[in-house]
């Protein structure tokens, strides 16, 4: 069911309102039931936010206090303006009373009123709602929501977290590297040729130094100018599905990155259909809800792939076997456990075995270049060092000869 804005004319007089049906005509059909005869009529649009969707905590706080609410006995309208008039964000709190108002005076469900808001909440966050009322266990789904969240912000935490000290190392890294070579070094340089030395005179490691010096500004220059220009136009590009295909297929197959973004999205995958499943939500539409929550386009076309193919009767094992991405291992236990029909608790255990493999990938991942950055700072400092003061000692050997 959509929900519809109408505009009808009464002599000098222009009335506006909103109608939910499930088709264009049939909205036609119900106002003129009720004796209106619509000037205009087209669907609804809401006020979506500019960037992104909720925010994950937001969405948890979202999920575990309507579910409360909910098990309580609290109606749908009524939990949502309760939440609305605690919501961390006045917009979202705006948003969250007009789904208040859609649920209570047009007698849509809950995922009807969120799918006003797709971009807030997610089209398979829609989507689970969606099954879950239809089998009646929407508190239920939204608590295994909010787990999900927080076992996919923990994905994200485990991690940044270790890769935070190499990104800030190589920025200090660069940062020094670059004030030597284009503030330090050319003053004494400066002061050598004022002593009498010509460059010939300079030893190797002194000319090496004053040719990188040389170099360096203008290369830095032109890489922050291309990286700018590549971050500009995947703005621009960002919404074709080509650049998200290119940008995925890159991204699962970087030498040292790749397997650790493939168990991530591999984790987020096998998380969701675990949740959808546990929703009661049929094969075929789990395997496509899934898709979406590895932020992977070419996995999510994939799991498409699997869903078309679960639809023509093929068991879960064999739909996955179509997508021809996820880990050969997977398909083993997949087909065990749909044997033994818990594939919804398989499905949440083996997402766990893959963020615990990301994890200990990140880790190793750190713990070799912590060091490795470390010792590479201590050459190019210590190289830029010696290349300074190296034609100082000669000068000083000369002086007291």
């Amino acid at each position: 069911m959509g929900l519809y804005h109408y505009s009808t004319q009464d002599g000098d007089t222009i009335r506006s309102g909103e109608v939910a049906a499930a088709s264009l005509p049939q909205a036609i059909r119900s106002l003129q039931a009720r004796g209106v005869n619509p000037t205009e009529l087209a669907e609804a649009r809401r006020d979506e936010p500019a960037w992104g969707r909720l925010g994950n905590i937001e969405r948890i706080w979202l999920y575990q206090h309507l579910a409360d609410l909910l098990e309580s006995g609290v109606p749908i309208a009524g939990a949502l303006q309760v939440l609305a008039q605690d919501a961390p964000s006045s917009a979202n709190a705006a948003r969250l009373r007009t789904m208040s108002q859609l649920v209570a005076s047009q007698g849509l469900t809950m995922a009807e009123a969120m799918e006003q808001y797709p971009r807030l909440f997610g089209n398979y966050g829609i989507a689970i709602v969606r099954t879950a009322e239809t089998a009646n266990r929407l508190p239920q789904s939204l608590r295994m929501m909010a787990t999900y969240l927080e076992n996919s912000g923990r994905i994200n935490e485990r991690l940044w977290i270790p890769a935070v000290y190499p990104i800030i190392l190589l920025t200090i890294m660069i940062g020094i590297n670059g004030f030597l070579t284009t503030f330090i070094v050319p003053k004494f340089i400066q002061l050598f040729y004022e002593l009498g030395m010509s460059h010939d005179q300079l030893p190797f490691p002194t000319r090496m130094t004053i040719a990188i010096s040389n170099v360096l500004p203008p290369v830095t220059w032109s890489l922050l100018i291309l990286l700018l220009l590549l971050a500009g136009l995947y703005l621009f590009t960002r919404k074709s599905r080509r650049v998200q295909l290119d940008l995925a297929i890159w991204s699962l197959w970087l030498p040292i990155f790749g397997r650790l973004n493939r168990d991530c999205a591999t984790a987020r995958i096998l998380g969701m259909l675990s949740l959808a499943l546990d929703a009661g939500m049929p094969l075929d539409e789990a395997l496509a809800a899934s898709g979406p929550a590895a932020s992977n386009e070419l996995m999510s076309l994939a799991m498409r792939r699997a869903a078309d193919c679960a639809r023509r009767g093929h068991s879960a094992a064999e739909a996955i076997s179509t997508a021809r991405i996820l880990p050969p291992a997977l398909l083993w236990h997949v087909q065990t456990a749909e044997r033994a029909g818990n594939l919804a608790e398989a499905c949440g255990k083996l997402s766990q075995s893959y963020l615990a493999r990301a994890q200990m990938h990140t880790q190793y991942i750190a713990a070799t270049l912590e060091p490795l950055l470390i010792i590479f700072v201590g050459l190019c400092v210590g190289t830029i060092g010696y290349s300074i003061f190296l034609p100082l000692v000669g000068i000083i050997g000369e002086l007291s000869s």
